[in-house]
């Protein structure tokens, strides 16, 4: 049986068990998904000599990538790593959190579509944060061509952040309030928040009584995870 698991702090409400293991069952994959709750990276090397690959949350995405033989060409990219493989017993960073915003984004434009908010070419993003998760972003933001800033920790940290000009905000941050200005929201605009858990943060809620539409990150969560499944079953 193969083992796999999530490597992070602080992450006992994670559901990624449940997703893979019921996920595994169905495809007929003889294998287990548990949690490695790590208070930091010392013991890093020892799970994963116990596991055949990992996904990687808050807050090591940033800060595995030392510890890894090499990275996909799209993880030293962004900066950043939510799964590792093993190749021929040499650890491999990559990133299916794009994939996973990637799908989320997808499913947020075409909502706003069908109820007549297209986006145009002008309309620009605001990222909060500056972690891992953002980077994975903004690295798809990038690849498709839609304008967008960054609002750091340190910046919401100064001060309130203004959203008047952003068409869609996207928390990257675990926090479920950030600093900005929520008279910005209006109908017409977007929330994405990466959190799922819960449902609907205090970022989603004030949004949404503004009359924008709000997104949390479940469907980000169940793309990522599906690509990362693929890369440690089906690509070894």
């Amino acid at each position: 049986m193969k083992h796999y698991g999530l490597i992070g702090r602080n992450i006992s409400y994670s559901i990624s068990p449940e997703l893979h293991n019921k996920a595994f069952v169905e495809a007929g994959v003889e294998a287990e998904y548990s949690i490695y709750d790590l208070p930091n990276l010392t013991n890093f090397r020892e799970v994963m000599k116990k596991i055949d690959g990992a996904n990687i949350t808050i807050p090591y995405k940033q800060a595995v990538i030392p510890m890894l033989d090499r990275l996909t060409h799209k993880a030293l990219v962004v900066g950043a790593v939510n799964t590792i493989c093993k190749h021929k017993g040499k650890l491999v960073g990559d990133n299916t959190d794009c994939d996973g915003f990637f799908a989320l984004l997808d499913e947020a434009r075409e909502v706003m579509r069908k109820k007549g908010y297209e986006f145009q070419p002008n309309d620009c993003i605001l990222v909060l944060g500056n972690g891992g998760a953002a980077k994975a972003v903004i690295y798809v933001l990038d690849n498709i061509g839609l304008k967008h800033n960054t609002a750091t920790h340190s910046q919401m940290n100064e001060g309130c952040i203004n959203i008047e000009n952003y068409r869609m905000v996207v928390n990257a941050t675990p926090n479920h309030h950030p600093n900005i200005n929520y008279d910005g929201f209006c109908s017409g605009k977007c929330a994405i928040d990466l959190t799922y858990n819960p449902n609907e943060t205090d970022f989603l809620a004030e949004a949404r009584t503004k009359g924008a539409f709000t997104f949390n990150g479940m469907t980000m969560l169940k793309k990522q995870a599906e690509c990362a499944r693929k890369l440690w079953i089906e690509d070894n």
